[in-house]
This record gives C-alpha cells, structure tokens and sequence, in this order.
C-alpha cells in the first residue's frame, strides 16, 4: 500500500501550529511594580512639599529676590537646588508654591466636575429616555467647542481668580466626565445582579445606589488621576499664554513664560519648572492607568 502525502507538510506555519488551533496573541504590556511606586512616591513627595512648604526651612519666600542667586544654574545638593531665574527668585521654592495652584485646581476642578457630570452620567444612563437624549445632546454641544479657546474667552472676560479658573475648566470637565459615567452605567445596568434586583421589585432609587453606583464610583475614580493630570496641563497652557492666574500666585506656567525670553541663555529657568510639570503630569498619569486597568469593566466571551 503506497502512503498518501500528507496536504499539510512538516515546517509549514500549518503544521507547526497548535494542535487545538488556538490562535496567540501578544500579551498585553505590564507595568513594572517600581514605576508605580515611583509615580505615587512622586506625587506624595510634591504634595507633602506643597502643604508642609511654611515651615520647610529650605523652602524660602516665592517671591524673594537675591541677586546672589540671579541665572545661577542648579546645584542639586545645595541652595538653590533648583538654580535662580533672572530676577533671584529661587526656582525651588517657587515650584513648590506654584504645586499649590496647580494641585488645588487640579483635584477642585476634577471633584466638581465628577460631581455634576456624574449625576448627569449615572442618571441618563440609567433611566434613559428623554433625559438620556437632552444629556447627550448637551454634552455634544459642550465637546464641540476647542477647550483652549474657551477657557482663553472665559478668563479673559470673567477674570482670572482662582475660583473664576476653576470654575471655567469644571464646565469643560462635566461633558467627558458624564460620558465616562454614563458608558459605565449602561454596562452595569445590564448586569445580573441589577436585573435580579429589579426582578424581585427593588426601587429604581434603591437599585441605582446600591448597585450601579458603588461599581461605577472605582471606574470614575480610577480616570479622576488622569482628569487631574489633564486640568495641570491645562492650567499651565493659560499661565503660559498669560492668561491663567494672577501674577501673585505662583505657578509652575508662569515661571515657564518668565524664562522664555532668555532660553537660550539660562535655559534651566524654563527646563526645570517644565520637569517638575512633566515627572507630575506622567506620574498621576501611571497611576490613573494603573487603576484604569484595575477596575476597568471586561466582558468575557463564551
């Protein structure tokens, strides 16, 4: 009996393949542990630098001059740490003061707007209907408008108080805060347990903050790291432009515009208070993607 070729012959990608003809995939990447560690390390150093700076002694007076110290270029491990700008301000602690503003902006404007813009997102999300329709509609129209050009026209003619700020970048946050909110609504809303409950004929009140709520609450938080990182940006963005906080305020977007007319000279006025930016802007951003991760809803096939 003569033998029959086999169709699939041996070295082919064919016959090399799994026999269950599982089909791989690269595996998704993974944060290494100390990157995280080193983000919250980060972040928890420029906060605790931020709230304690009035009785750090090596934190001097923002706005104090010293013309010892004026373009001096950073030490690292002596004063100025960070170098001095044209005028003798100590770079140093006046990144440490502008953290205030923009922390403070960052995490008002981020709870403000995960307040409204949650109600808006878990509401029409869960009843659906007219309501649903009108939020969608509305935050349509809010997304539709470049977020720089009208936060240039809102401090420009409303002013440029620190409440006035925060209060111009939450109406720009509660639109994609309501999206996030109401995406996850939907999804909960069709999960088991929601449906067991209003099949035993639990309140709609009852099942919304039993139920949906306490699953969407890690979700919205996770992305407010990521919110609070975006609202920094944006601040400094205004500063930068000159028409972000006042002039009395320090702020990491301010010192930034200060030193541009002599970058190429003395470019560590600019460079450092944009790497303290940067490393705090990446940092919320590795931790906001890390809780994203974790709590971020996956559906299984079956």
């Amino acid at each position: 009996m003569t033998a029959t070729a086999s169709p699939v012959s041996a070295g082919t990608p064919e016959a090399s393949a799994p026999a269950s003809g599982a089909i791989r995939t690269a595996k998704p990447f993974k944060m290494p542990p100390i990157v995280l560690w080193l983000a919250i390390g980060w972040v928890g150093l420029v906060v605790l630098l931020a709230v304690f700076a009035d009785w750090l002694p090596f934190v001097k007076d923002p706005f104090g001059t010293n013309a010892s110290i004026a373009r001096v270029g950073p030490k690292w491990f002596s004063e100025p740490f960070l170098g001095g700008d044209q005028n003798g301000k100590d770079i140093f602690s006046y990144c440490i003061y502008g953290a205030r503003a923009s922390l403070l902006i960052g995490v008002a404007t981020t709870g403000l707007g995960m307040l409204l813009g949650g109600v808006l997102g878990i509401t029409s999300g869960y009843f659906r209907g007219w309501w649903d329709t009108v939020v969608t509609a509305v935050t349509d129209v809010m997304l539709s408008f470049p977020a720089l050009i009208l936060l240039i026209g809102i401090t420009t003619f409303w002013g440029r108080d620190t409440y006035k700020v925060v209060i111009g970048l939450t109406v720009l946050s509660i639109a994609p805060l309501s999206r996030l909110v109401r995406a996850n609504t939907l999804v909960y809303s069709q999960r088991e347990f929601v449906m067991a409950s209003r099949a035993v004929g639990a309140k709609s009140s009852r099942v919304l903050f039993k139920e949906v709520l306490p699953n969407v609450i890690p979700v919205a938080l996770s992305f407010s790291f990521l919110a609070v990182a975006l609202i920094i940006v944006a601040e400094g963005s205004l500063s930068f432009l000159g028409v972000g906080l006042e002039a009395d305020i320090p702020s990491w977007g301010t010192l930034i515009t200060q030193g541009r007319n002599d970058l190429s000279r003395f470019p560590h006025v600019v460079m450092m208070p944009s790497l303290v930016l940067v490393l705090t802007v990446l940092s919320l951003n590795v931790i906001g993607e890390r809780l994203r991760g974790r709590f971020d809803v996956r559906e299984s096939a079956v």
